[in-house]
This record gives C-alpha cells, sequence and structure tokens, in this order.
C-alpha cells in the first residue's frame, strides 16, 4: 500500500506520496522506491497503490500506446488494465488478492484545466473522474481537524496521520506506510516560445519519517523477500 494524498484543483494539482514498499508475504519493508511518475508528453502523472510490479507493468504498457493524453487514454485504459492485472496480480499473507488502484492526474487540452481517473481492481477498473478538492489514500476514517491551507505541510500533516493509524494497527491489518515524502507540484506556466500555457511539474522530498533508519536496516536484512506492495 502507499500514502497517496493530492488536492485536485482547476489550475493545479499537489501530491505527495511515501517511498516505503512492503513484502506482500512478511508485510516488511523491502525497498524503497518512486510512486509516481511524470509523463511530460501527456501533462501529467501516473500514480497507483496496491501492487508495486502493478503500477509498473501499466507504465511500461502506457509506453507504447498512441493517444494524445489522458483523456483519450481513458476512453481504453478499463479494458487494458483489466486484460493487464491477472498477470501481474498478488496475493497478501491470508491468500485474498491485494486490491490495486491506478490514477492518472494531468491537464486536459479539450477542457483546459486539470483532471483526474481512477481505475480500482474490485470496481473491474472501470473509469471514475475524480472530484476536486482532497483525496488520501488509505483513508483516515474521520474529518479532518483543520482545513488544507499550507503546501506541503498540511499533507505531510495528514500523512504522519495515516502512519500513525497504520502502526496502531495489528501487524497483519497493516498496509506498511514511510521511507520518505515526495512532494509533487504540477502547475500551468507560460510557455516561453510564444504565448500559450504549458504545464511544470516539479518533485521534492519535503519529509522523512524518524523511523526510515530502523525501516531500511529491516529491508537490507528482509534481502527484497516477496512481490513488493506499494
Amino acid at each position: 500500500m502507499t500514502i497517496l494524498d493530492f488536492v485536485l484543483l482547476e489550475d493545479a494539482a499537489y501530491l505527495v506520496a511515501d517511498t516505503q514498499a512492503t513484502s506482500a508475504d512478511s508485510l516488511q519493508p523491502t525497498c524503497f522506491v518512486t510512486k509516481v511518475f511524470p509523463i511530460p508528453n501527456w501533462q501529467g502523472l501516473i500514480c497507483g497503490t496496491g501492487s508495486l510490479p502493478f503500477l509498473l507493468a501499466w507504465l511500461t504498457k502506457t509506453a507504447g500506446i498512441l493517444t494524445s493524453g489522458f483523456d483519450e487514454l481513458d476512453k481504453i485504459a478499463p479494458q487494458l488494465l483489466r486484460d493487464l492485472y491477472p498477470t501481474e496480480e498478488e496475493l497478501g499473507p491470508d491468500g485474498a488478492p491485494l486490491t490495486s488502484a491506478i490514477f492518472h492526474l494531468g491537464f486536459s487540452s479539450a477542457e483546459e484545466r486539470f483532471v483526474g481517473y481512477a481505475y480500482r481492481s474490485d470496481t473491474g477498473f472501470a473509469s471514475e473522474r475524480l472530484t476536486y478538492g482532497l483525496s488520501v489514500q488509505p483513508g483516515l476514517g474521520r474529518a479532518l481537524d483543520e482545513p488544507i491551507s499550507t503546501l506541503p505541510d498540511d499533507l505531510i500533516r495528514i500523512a504522519c496521520e495515516q502512519k500513525r493509524q497504520d502502526e496502531a494497527k495489528p501487524i497483519l491489518q497493516r498496509v506498511g506506510l514511510g521511507g520518505k515524502l515526495i512532494f509533487y507540484v504540477m502547475e500551468l506556466g507560460a510557455d516561453m516560445s510564444g504565448g500559450g500555457q504549458v504545464v511544470t511539474i516539479a518533485s521534492s522530498i519535503c519529509h522523512t519519517f524518524a523511523d526510515y533508519p530502523e525501516a531500511y536496516a529491516r529491508a537490507c536484512a528482509e534481502g527484497g523477500g516477496g512481490a513488493p506492495r506499494n
């Protein structure tokens, strides 16, 4: 699983994601990875939760698709994901399939604003148009105490609470969150070559969890065993 929290606006998108990948077998950290991938030619990002091999397989798949952007890709993505998923499906320690979700966030030339789409394994990868505002994965199970006003600080605060809640659960119920938080900024900017608008995408490490050294040591001891889930 992963921390994937974002604020989607018509003129921008802001995300944070953690870097810890956890073994589906032992539920221990196995590595620390990037989970959000800029796709400049489509003016957007691809990210996901659940099975890391599935997310990476989808990235490879999209590299060979002829499409103008996420709006056009949305018409064919559900079926392509359904075809791809059985080849990358992973089982958890209880023998049940891990649920996965793919997210596309980017600028729509047709609508002249940022849009988002989600495709979830538990709904057969049906296309889900994302609403504007805040989205958090995993859910907090309660309303936020304070509104989102300062970035990335407020998203860091949410991520720390998600990690705290996860670690309060019995080990077999945890999804495994941690490592570092990477902050992604996707905004409209001026085209220096002659007017119009372009999308700028930037990223930076904005937070390191206190237990990162310990988690890194456990990942080294784990030796990469088991299929990683992000």
